[in-house]
């Protein structure tokens, strides 16, 4: 709790500086089934609402920001993933009761929070059925802010199968019309009551990795199964192209990252205690390539110049930690959150 004081005690320093706390995630079945009964029950509600004022207040938070646990479509969603066993799942026994049960919450606790000049926002996660879960003329009226995480949007739980950028603005060429986009995103919740000056998209500071054959980039339509892959930070990014001579060549270091989590069969060599040259870089095996999708601060102008030219709120970045934080590959610390705030000027 001092962590929380220590935060909130930076508006001393800079005035102008607001902070919220989120409410997201869950680390168990049952927390994430709360996330439900919550929706479920307007006595919980009441408490939430309560124990959040109280909270805020104590604490010297400027407001919340609800990040809401949904299932990925209206029946399930993954719990935490376990390497022991297959993830069970929490089921929406009622997904319609949710969508009111939200909105009912965000407009309780709107009406709490604002009279004391607290904000109430809204993130759209990425895995959730927006179509289903989001009650959007409420939300409109009732949240401050409504974020829409604009990355992840190909995501491990959608039904798409194909490596492809993690959060872009528009299909491209040749690409089908429902392959998820960030534009679709937008002009849904446009069409459905959102107004444009309470949205607000979100920058990526962490790529999207995945393990592919090279033979699927000559013929993409080999491809029948999701490619094992995960998520690397934009600060080793940027230091890896920094440092090679050619990019497309990946360090030891990030080769050393993937063979943690995708195992000794891929390389040529066995990594570790069990390489017989500890010595000797890694290397993936020749038929194996490594996709990667990332946003640099080219990439986070062009989505900043978006937002602004569609009147939207402004541009979130989504993990200020993975961020370049020490500027060492550019030499401007927080390059990505710097180009949010230049580009929106």
């Amino acid at each position: 709790m001092n962590l929380f004081r220590k935060i909130t005690d930076l508006k001393k320093q800079f005035p102008k500086l607001k902070i919220l706390i989120s409410i997201s995630s869950a680390e168990n079945f049952e927390g994430q089934q709360r996330y439900i009964e919550v929706l479920h029950e307007e006595s919980l509600q009441g408490k939430l609402v309560d124990s959040v004022e109280k909270f805020l207040k104590e604490y010297n938070f400027d407001g919340v920001n609800l990040a809401w646990l949904f299932p990925p479509n209206a029946h399930k969603v993954d719990k935490i993933q376990s390497d022991a066993t297959p993830p069970p799942t929490v089921v929406d026994p009622n997904p319609e009761k949710s969508r009111l049960g939200f909105g009912k919450l965000v407009e309780l606790m709107s009406k709490r929070l604002r009279p004391a000049k607290l904000l109430t926002t809204v993130m759209v996660i990425p895995h959730v059925d927006y179509h289903v879960y989001y009650d959007i003329p409420t939300l409109n009226r009732s949240a401050d802010l409504i974020i829409l995480e604009a990355h992840d949007l190909p995501s491990p739980s959608s039904k798409y199968d194909v490596v492809d950028q993690s959060g872009p603005i528009y299909f491209a060429a040749g690409k089908q019309d429902e392959f998820p986009n960030i534009d679709k995103k937008l002009k849904y919740f446009l069409e459905k009551g959102a107004v444009a000056n309470k949205i607000v998209i979100t920058a990526d500071s962490y790529g999207s990795w995945a393990l592919i054959k090279k033979s699927d980039l000559e013929n993409p339509t080999n491809q029948t199964e999701q490619s094992p892959g995960g998520i690397v930070f934009y600060f080793e990014v940027c230091e890896q192209i920094k440092t090679l001579p050619n990019p497309s060549e990946h360090s030891a270091a990030f080769l050393n990252k993937l063979n943690y989590i995708l195992g000794d069969e891929y390389f040529k060599e066995a990594p570790g205690s069990a390489n017989p040259n500890p010595g000797v870089p890694i290397q993936l095996k020749d038929e194996y390539a490594v996709w990667l999708a990332y946003e640099d601060a080219k990439a986070v102008a062009y989505k900043t110049s978006y937002a602004k030219q569609a009147g939207l709120a402004g541009v979130a970045l989504n993990v200020l930690s993975f961020d370049d934080t020490r500027g060492s590959c550019s030499g401007v610390k927080y390059p990505l959150l710097s180009t949010i705030a230049t580009s929106w000027k």
